[in-house]
């Protein structure tokens, strides 16, 4: 019996030297395991503060390219001003009636320049082809059919 009592003693020694060892291993796995969560809360933290810094930086760009939007848009050359007036403006923020021209008149002893494109009759034919009967007016590019003397093209 003492035999039997030493073995079960020995066996007993044993089990809790595997718990023991593996306890430590557990132990050992826990303490990795809560770094990992940490680097991991550190990580998410970092990116939730980047997040929210993308984020008011995108406001702020969407603002700035609506606030772009809402500007009014300028005139082209040549065009009729809108019904607030030229560019944007009206007469609240100016003073001046709608009618009023807001551009500079002429120069004293200035030329006004071309005033526009004034009604000329169309220039009357001068040459044309024997063959095919085309006129030209002897104005602009002369035609291919025009080859040689002009003088026998002429009308």
């Amino acid at each position: 019996m003492i035999s039997n009592l030493a073995s079960a003693k020995a066996l007993l020694q044993a089990d809790l030297e595997h718990a023991r060892n593996v306890l430590d291993l557990w132990a050992h796995q826990v303490t990795e395991l809560e770094k990992a969560l940490a680097q991991i809360e550190t990580v998410s933290t970092s990116r939730d503060a980047l997040r929210v810094k993308y984020q008011a930086l995108s406001h702020a760009s969407q603002a700035i390219q609506n606030g772009a939007r809402q500007l009014p848009p300028l005139q082209k050359r040549g065009r009729a001003a809108g019904v607030a007036g030229v560019n944007g403006i009206d007469a609240a923020t100016t003073g001046k009636p709608d009618g009023v021209s807001r551009r500079p008149g002429p120069v004293a002893g200035k030329s006004k320049g071309r005033q526009g494109k004034k009604n000329t009759a169309r220039a009357a034919a001068r040459y044309q082809d024997p063959q095919s009967g085309k006129t030209w007016s002897g104005r602009g590019r002369p035609p291919a059919w025009l080859v040689g003397d002009r003088q026998q093209y002429a009308l």
